[in-house]
């Protein structure tokens, strides 16, 4: 759903409303192998109107979000910052790495208890779910952006899969196959040399089991056009609605799956 996910049954809050205790979802990489692979990244989007409006240089910054997850806050300028231990977290939002039931990578969101969370500009309750390239926001002085990044793997092939057909050319993997991994799902396709017939790395953008988009080298899986986007603070629900359509059009295009 766009509007994130709701975890009635696998989060629990404390008495204060703010502070989480350890989810009972499994972790991303204990249920699917490729999951370390990835890591989240917020991409925060300043926002300003008219002759106010930032400029490309100051507008975007970009942090890493470690699995023991970060508070997030703004400063008295409206900038976003991260909310060091032992500060006032009623007015920030705590955001940590989790993976969901079917081990899909996610990002759990615990606002505050004088803080009204919007995910996708739909008000969120106390504690929710997103996923990649949703967008949530705070502060009206910023929005945040979802991304995975993920660094593939190339090398042999791992042990379950020798023996087992590559899915793209139907050829079998051997103990020295050269194969490069999908870093959403895990899956092998052959990396060999030039003077092969097995580069089926090199023939695909997608995986042919997830349809993720197949990283060579690191980056980021899906990222947003963040020009295209509406900001979503004081906006009527007509923009609502346009920046949802962009970001469910953004979903359904091919090679995207959640």
């Amino acid at each position: 759903m766009l509007n994130g996910e709701i975890q009635n049954d696998e989060v629990q809050t404390g008495s204060g409303g703010h502070s989480a205790c350890q989810p009972t979802a499994q972790s991303a990489d204990e249920e699917n192998p490729a999951a370390k692979d990835l890591e989240v990244r917020l991409v925060f989007e300043r926002l300003g109107e008219g002759e106010a409006l930032i400029a490309d240089e100051k507008r975007r910054a970009t942090i890493p979000l470690p699995k023991a997850g970060l508070w997030l806050g703004a400063d008295d300028a409206g900038n976003p910052r991260v909310i060091e231990k032992g500060e006032d977290v009623e007015i920030g939002v705590a955001a940590v790495p989790v993976g969901n039931r079917a081990g899909q990578l996610r990002v759990l969101l615990l606002p505050g208890a004088d803080c009204e969370m919007r995910i996708n500009g739909c008000v969120t309750p106390r504690v929710a779910l997103a996923r990649e390239l949703d967008v949530v926001q705070w502060h009206p002085g910023f929005q945040v952006h979802v991304v995975f990044f993920g660094t593939p793997k190339h090398g042999l092939p791992p042990s379950r899969w020798v023996g087992r057909e590559c899915p793209h050319c139907r050829t079998q993997f051997t103990a020295q196959s050269r194969c490069l991994m999908c870093v959403w799902c895990g899956t092998p396709v052959h990396e060999e040399s030039l003077d092969s017939d097995l580069r089926c790395a090199a023939e695909r953008s997608t995986c042919p089991v997830c349809n993720q988009p197949l990283l060579k080298s690191p980056g980021y899986l899906n990222m947003p056009d963040l020009d295209r986007y509406t900001p979503l603070h004081h906006q009527g629900e007509v923009a609502r609605g346009e920046t949802l359509q962009r970001i469910g059009a953004w979903r359904a295009r091919p090679g995207f799956r959640d």
